[in-house]
């Protein structure tokens, strides 16, 4: 089912007449701003200094929409905080803290609040995980999601 909102929106939903996604891949194609998911696997972190996540990075002049941290185990150690950045590939800190600051390791949801929800990426930029001591966060396990434009 396809139709056009009061904004002149286009909204596309299901597979379409002929079963096969064709009004599914139309949406796609004339939404330039869908709203992107970059999913990080956060278990285990074990440095207090920046860790960079290799492989995960916001690609310059995206706009971080949010991020969402979810423990689904809590953390065996003395570590109590996390706290998730991003740093430029080579690694240059840009904001150590930027998307998460200072969230408990108890299970649970933690909604990210730092400075850079919001905002505009200026770099290709990798995620980095720190925790707040120095056992690290062995047997937390855990996800980081951000929803990006």
């Amino acid at each position: 089912m396809a139709y056009t909102d009061d904004f002149g929106i286009r909204a596309v939903y299901g597979l379409g007449a002929d079963g096969k996604g064709e009004l599914a891949k139309e949406a796609g194609a004339q939404n330039k701003y869908a709203v992107k998911q970059l999913v990080v696997d956060v278990s285990g972190v074990v440095s207090t200094s920046a860790l960079q996540m290799k492989g995960a990075f916001l690609p310059k002049g995206s706009i971080i929409l949010s991020a969402y941290l979810a423990v689904t185990k809590a953390a065996t150690t003395a570590a109590t905080t996390i706290d998730i950045g991003t740093c430029q590939l080579d690694g240059t800190t840009v904001d150590s803290d930027g998307l998460v600051d200072g969230a408990t390791l108890a299970a649970g949801g933690k909604v990210g609040a730092g400075a850079q929800i919001n905002a505009q990426v200026a770099y290709d930029e990798a995620i980095t995980v720190l925790v707040s001591a120095a056992a690290g966060a062995a047997g937390m396990e855990g996800k980081l999601i951000i929803d990006y434009v």
